[in-house]
């Protein structure tokens, strides 16, 4: 899939929203499902910062082999940024794909993005900011991050952090003993 690629007679645009509140039932802001067909949403912005973080799940989500072309998106202020893969049924998300173009992920808990389970990620001129933030941190802190046979490539893209503890020294040892415990 390439940015060039338009939603095809099956697949639908999301356009120009301004999203608030999650959308889905599992608290997302979007959720693009393999059955959508390729999915293409641009000019959005999901900002779920005035939502307690047990209300949430990601900003962006894609299961079931979704495949989406996501341009000049902003997904700010969530917990969980941007995840692709699903990782209840991994099974399902062979040819699973996501682009990324001219997008911003910022003051989020984790996953900008965090591709799992085969899926591949394309991100091109990004700006990844602040991850880990106090307000949206829970249990570990993380821009991108490709695992269990996923792939993330990140082409003239930003990752900047405005400071080194975002999420504070309780955060640091939250986040440490997770990952450690994630490891073993």
């Amino acid at each position: 899939m390439t940015s060039n690629d338009g939603p095809g007679s099956s697949g639908r645009i999301i356009e120009d929203q301004y999203i608030t509140a999650p959308i889905s039932a599992g608290g997302d802001g979007i959720t693009v499902y393999g059955s959508d067909g390729p999915v293409v949403i641009r000019r959005c912005v999901v900002d779920l910062g005035s939502w307690p973080l047990e209300r949430l799940d990601e900003g962006l989500s894609g299961v079931d082999g979704a495949r989406a072309v996501v341009c000049e998106t902003r997904v700010a202020r969530v917990g969980k940024g941007v995840l692709w893969g699903n990782g209840d049924y991994p099974e399902t998300d062979p040819g699973a794909e996501l682009v990324l173009e001219d997008c911003i992920v910022r003051d989020i808990g984790r996953r900008a993005p965090e591709a799992q389970d085969g899926v591949r990620v394309l991100m091109r001129r990004c700006v990844i900011r602040n991850w880990g933030v106090r307000s949206r941190f829970t249990v570990r802190a993380f821009a991108a991050w490709a695992h269990d046979g996923a792939s993330i490539r990140a082409e003239d893209c930003v990752f900047w952090q405005d400071r080194f503890l975002q999420a504070g020294l309780r955060g640091l040892a939250v986040d440490l003993a997770n990952w450690i415990g994630w490891a073993w």
